[in-house]
């Protein structure tokens, strides 16, 4: 079966029309109206009207349901930061934080669905990629619309680390399309994508964002040195090249007129906060009275969304209503055993990643597997800096990475080259 197709269970049909307007109806709200409150009316009825659409379809065509691993981990976790809302300082405002969750949840269980039924892998990578560019289109069109005060782009999902997050997810769409068996101008076109990424990260300003690209470009370069032991001239001509865009990426970035914030970053990771600015200092501050708060809830945390009503920074005035880490954040809100439910998922899909590293040797399936594994551990890095679990757009990604790792595991013929050096059963 090839790498993308439908489960083998289940006949594979043509997405439905109302289905394709729907879901791309969805993901246009969501990417290029969310920067206005109003319009974002318009993301959560046309997500009602894709359940809705799912619903209907299901029942009609006799589609069955599915509830891969890591939605059952989400849900579970969920569950659990139900069960502790008792526990919260401001129940009214865990619930509000529930309502959001259990939207984007249920919404992408919905996408994965469609993903799945009908094997749409790459239509609706393509149409993430798509409006990508067209939010950047926009952003240059009219920068000073989704620009702040200090120049820095948010984007048309009005946040600059949120806008920067979508950025990263689009630049390594695109570039893995640059390792797929396509011709060379639908290379050069994907790498043309992938600076139009990089170029408008470079203008929201976001740490989260940068720290994203290198890490994605740390990622495909050592997919490529791993792979380099076939076609070694050829994959260390590819290694090469990721080596000098990384390169010409620091030297390009170094330019930018937010690159102190990065050069403040590094320091204070070395342990020097003398030029740390104000942003970095609040961080660190809630970094720590996060870790705070969890030592002494650890077990039902202090609910939702509440750690923004805990005390906050003396002297400091009103700092962050979040930790400005996922990872804190869901500690301090739902505990240890909330913690480790929520990045269990990111554990298990890892695991599935290493399971099926036999693509990488792949040509035909190489370019899918980078591109997953590099969004799965770009973005398990990127939550150290940035609050994740309730950002639509992350719950726009999920549900494809969940489909494209089935797709992985359900595969029939595993091309396995003979000189690939690998160990344990790799047969699904």
């Amino acid at each position: 079966m090839r790498h993308g197709s439908a489960p083998a269970d289940s006949p594979r049909r043509p997405l439905p029309w109302l289905l394709i307007a729907l879901l791309v109806t969805y993901l246009g709200s969501v990417v290029l109206l969310s920067y206005r409150e109003g319009l974002t009316m318009i993301a959560k009825v046309t997500g009602l009207a894709l359940v809705g659409g799912a619903a209907l379809h299901a029942v009609l065509d006799n589609r069955p349901l599915q509830f891969p691993v890591p939605f059952r981990l989400w849900g579970a976790w969920f569950v659990f930061a139900l069960l502790t809302l008792w526990q919260a300082t401001r129940p009214e405002l865990a619930i509000q934080k529930a309502l959001t969750v259990v939207q984007v949840l249920f919404v992408a269980l919905v996408i994965f669905h469609c993903l799945v039924w009908h094997g749409a892998l790459r239509f609706y990578w393509l149409v993430l990629v798509a409006l990508g560019l067209l939010s950047c289109v926009i952003v240059w069109t009219d920068p000073a619309a989704f620009s702040d005060e200090d120049g820095r782009v948010f984007g048309p999902l009005g946040n600059a680390n949120a806008f920067g997050a979508m950025l990263v997810a689009g630049f390594i769409m695109v570039l893995a399309a640059a390792f797929e068996p396509v011709s060379r101008a639908a290379k050069l076109l994907s790498v043309a994508a992938a600076t139009v990424f990089f170029a408008m990260v470079l203008q929201t300003g976001s740490r989260q964002g940068l720290l994203g690209m290198f890490v994605a470009l740390l990622v495909f370069g050592s997919a490529l040195a791993y792979r380099a032991r076939q076609g070694l001239l050829r994959n260390l001509l590819a290694l090469g090249i990721v080596a000098t865009l990384i390169s010409v990426g620091v030297l390009v970035a170094k330019t930018s007129e937010y690159w102190f914030r990065v050069e403040a970053a590094i320091a204070v990771s070395r342990g020097d906060t003398g030029d740390a600015d104000s942003s970095l200092l609040e961080r660190i501050w809630l970094y720590q009275r996060a870790a705070e708060l969890a030592l002494e809830q650890p077990v039902a945390g202090v609910g939702l969304d509440n750690f923004r009503v805990q005390s906050r920074h003396i002297g400091a005035g009103p700092v962050g209503t979040y930790t400005h880490s996922n990872y804190m954040e869901v500690l301090v809100s739902t505990g240890l055993p909330g913690f480790l439910l929520y990045f269990s998922v990111g554990i298990y899909m890892l695991r599935e990643l290493w399971r099926a590293r036999h693509l990488a040797f792949g040509n035909d399936e190489f370019g899918s597997y980078l591109r997953v594994t590099a969004l799965v551990l770009t973005y398990m890095v990127m939550d150290v800096a940035t609050v994740s679990y309730y950002d639509k757009f992350v719950w726009l990604v999920m549900p494809w990475i969940v489909a494209e790792l089935q797709a992985m595991r359900r595969m029939q013929v595993v091309r396995v080259p003979t000189t690939a050096p690998i160990s344990g059963n790799v047969s699904r």
